[in-house]
């Protein structure tokens, strides 16, 4: 039976830790979900992925007319990923948007 070292066996426990800890220690981003008003008039969701929440409509928005110019699409509302949009039509967008 071989015996570990301890200088690896250290090395070994500093490795896992720093497993753990690096998640923690890396900037975390939020996920929100956005209701995008189309120029036909329908609504369609748009996932952003953000640092902070309250930046994710401008941002989007930003994107959207860096996308297609001109194409008039406007974001309403961005809320967090597990929010349920308060109105109906929006709701029901949000169940036909792939995942």
């Amino acid at each position: 039976m071989q015996t570990m070292k301890p200088v690896a066996g250290l090395a070994g426990l500093g490795l896992c830790l720093l497993g753990l800890w690096s998640p923690a220690l890396a900037d975390e981003r939020e996920v929100a979900k956005c209701a995008v008003r189309q120029a036909d008039g329908t609504l369609r969701i748009r996932w952003i992925e953000i640092d902070e929440m309250r930046e994710a409509q401008r941002a989007l928005q930003r994107f959207l007319d860096h996308e297609a110019p001109g194409e008039g699409r406007q974001v309403e509302r961005c809320i967090g990923a597990r929010q349920i949009f308060p109105s109906a039509q929006a709701r029901a967008a949000d169940r036909s948007a792939p995942r």
